[in-house]
């Protein structure tokens, strides 16, 4: 089954405008996020939108002299402070239950409502600007399905000089505690793992609309600047192993290759449950149903059981959605 995403938020900043002039002023993570999504239909430029916000920011940040705090935790916190009000007085929020596809659509619709890895653009961005240490990261949301969403969550971290974090969830619009790296999640990510991210979401756009070749070629893409992401494997195993248009191109094996690499990642029944359907599309059923039965009692969901009898059939993924 394809992971889809839940989604993420990051990142933290400050400084002033002169500073903010030496950086480049359209190289940010959210400007390339705006370049990479152009490719899709139907996007309408909404580079002066996003030029117009960060520029707010990094107004106020400099106006209320966040340089002089002496102390750098507390300066991180005025930072994400300051970025949020901002973000308020000019119409962006995040609300419960509202997941934008993409970072185009937060900036171009009324309301600019974000979710996590958007809100999260927003913010890295801003802090690119003035050269503050914050990044991405990214935590498992426990008791979330499998099903099509992550069940992932992200927000944005300053780490300080002495090793200490800040860490500041943009949809909560509060400071964070308690998080723990585990190796897969926890971590803040480098400008090349949170571009492989970028790619990955830009794929799930594509699939979206059926453009399943252009889908397996961003998640490539993915994987060659985020290798330790097991969500991109996962989501061009099930394209592989489900649908009938791709079969002509005789990638069986790089199915059941990308599945075993994304279970030894991350072996959530999301992902076993792909790798089910691509021992099935390798002709293996004995080893598919014995996969897919691990699936169903870890997770005893509709979907997984209705596939478990499906292979236990001798059919195949094709055709899943």
């Amino acid at each position: 089954m394809p992971t889809n995403l839940m989604k993420m938020w990051c990142i933290a900043l400050f400084s002033t405008v002169a500073l903010a002039s030496a950086n480049g002023a359209d190289d940010t993570i959210a400007h390339k996020v705006l370049a990479l999504e152009a490719a899709l239909p139907n996007r309408p430029n909404v580079e002066p939108e996003l030029n117009y916000i960060i520029g707010e920011a990094v107004k106020a940040i400099g106006a209320l002299q966040v340089d002089k705090i002496a102390d750098e935790e507390t300066r991180a916190l005025a930072t994400f402070q300051i970025i949020q009000d901002t973000l308020v007085h000019n119409g962006y929020y995040h609300q419960p239950g509202y997941y934008p596809s993409n970072l185009t659509d937060v900036l171009a619709l009324p309301g600019h409502l974000f979710d996590c890895d958007t809100g999260s653009y927003i913010y890295i961005s801003i802090a690119q600007r003035l050269d503050f240490p914050v990044a991405m990261v990214e935590i498992e949301v426990p008791g979330e399905p499998s099903g099509r969403g992550f069940g992932d969550h992200n927000f944005v971290r300053w780490t300080l000089s002495d090793g200490r974090k800040v860490d500041w969830d943009p949809n909560d619009q509060r400071r964070r505690w308690g998080d723990v790296e585990d190796g897969l999640y926890g971590y803040a990510w480098s400008e090349n793992q949170l571009l492989g991210y970028v790619y990955f979401t830009r794929g799930i756009g594509w699939a979206d609309i059926t453009h399943h070749s252009e889908a397996i070629a961003d998640y490539e893409q993915s994987i060659a600047l985020f290798p330790e992401y097991p969500k991109a494997r996962n989501n061009i195993a099930w394209l592989l192993s489900t649908k009938r248009e791709l079969q002509s191109l005789g990638r069986e094996a790089d199915a059941l290759a990308y599945a075993q690499e994304a279970v030894q990642l991350q072996p959530s029944p999301n992902q076993r449950d792909t790798l089910a359907c691509a021992y099935a599309i390798n002709g293996d059923f004995e080893k598919a149903v014995e996969v897919q039965l691990g699936v169903v009692r870890d997770e005893p969901a509709d979907v997984f059981k209705r596939r478990l009898e499906m292979l236990q059939r001798d059919e195949n993924c094709l055709g899943e959605d």
